[in-house]
């Protein structure tokens, strides 16, 4: 209503102010990718004024080829197709690189031919600056997570580890008392091979844990690494949860790498057993 009581000229004086006092970069770019048009924003952006910009291309503003490469594969793709074009770029201004989001639009003549285009840029800097330290701080706290969830499983793990090596000391004392006596060693032997094997594996799921491991892609049947899994967790849960298994007997297995998914296992199940009212309860898992 305010607009349709103006007269044009009144009209036009208004529209000018709102795009002179924009924050936005505001240009109008013709087919030689000349600027006919370019609002105050651009001043604290370049230290430049709008009538340095006019009748002037990106080349002869001495802008760096880079720029000068992507502003003139926008304008040429938006004339071409008489599409919309959006991107985001770094530009070097007096106070130091900003990110920019630009928005290209065809202007359409009457006549359905484009002759110049609009481009509105928007500094976003504090924006992505902002984004970054969420991401960084959303790390920080997966990282602390991790380190919560590995002391949590520590005192299992040692407890696995301890058995182990309960395993291989006997199992070799009695490999040597079988060797005195000429008896065949390789039953006790085989034994300390084994508890050797599994120690080993608690090492990389350790490491696995800590994001340390190597990738190793391989066939892995998760019933077998469920029950593992919760072996490990176990110690660390309260006695009063227990957890119940309903697999598939025709349970295909899959293709990954068995620390990683044996990490995503323990994240469940500590969460689960640690979510019991009072702590006990069943964790039951369907696959």
């Amino acid at each position: 209503h305010f607009l349709a009581s103006l007269t044009p000229r009144e009209a036009g004086s208004r529209f000018e102010q709102i795009v002179e006092e924009s924050p936005d970069i505001i240009a109008i770019i013709d087919r030689q990718y000349r600027h006919v048009f370019v609002n105050r924003a651009i001043i604290p952006a370049t230290g430049l004024t709008p009538a340095d910009f006019e009748g002037k291309d990106h080349v002869d503003l001495g802008m760096p080829d880079e720029l000068v490469r992507y502003f003139q594969g926008v304008y040429r793709e938006v004339f071409e197709t008489g599409r919309e074009g959006t991107k985001e770029f770094e530009f070097p201004t007096p106070d130091g690189a900003r990110s920019y989001a630009s928005r290209v639009v065809p202007l359409v003549e009457p006549d359905g031919s484009v002759e110049v285009l609009l481009s509105y840029a928007r500094d976003v800097t504090e924006r992505k600056q902002a984004e970054q330290e969420r991401l960084a701080l959303e790390r920080k706290m997966q990282e602390t997570q991790r380190l919560e969830s590995l002391g949590l499983l520590a005192g299992g793990i040692a407890h696995d580890f301890n058995n182990l090596l309960t395993s291989v000391v006997v199992n070799a004392q009695m490999a040597r008392m079988q060797a005195e006596r000429g008896a065949d060693a390789g039953e006790a032997l085989d034994q300390v091979e084994l508890a050797c094997g599994k120690a080993a594996d608690l090492c990389r799921q350790m490491l696995a844990y800590a994001g340390r491991g190597a990738l190793v892609r391989e066939r892995v049947g998760l019933p077998a690494l469920l029950r593992e899994t919760w072996q490990l967790v176990s110690a660390s849960a309260s006695k009063n949860v227990r957890v119940a298994l309903e697999l598939d007997a025709e349970l295909r297995p899959v293709m990954g790498d068995r620390s990683q998914l044996q990490q995503v296992l323990m994240n469940l199940l500590l969460n689960a057993a640690e979510a019991m009212p009072e702590g006990a309860g069943t964790i039951r898992i369907r696959a």
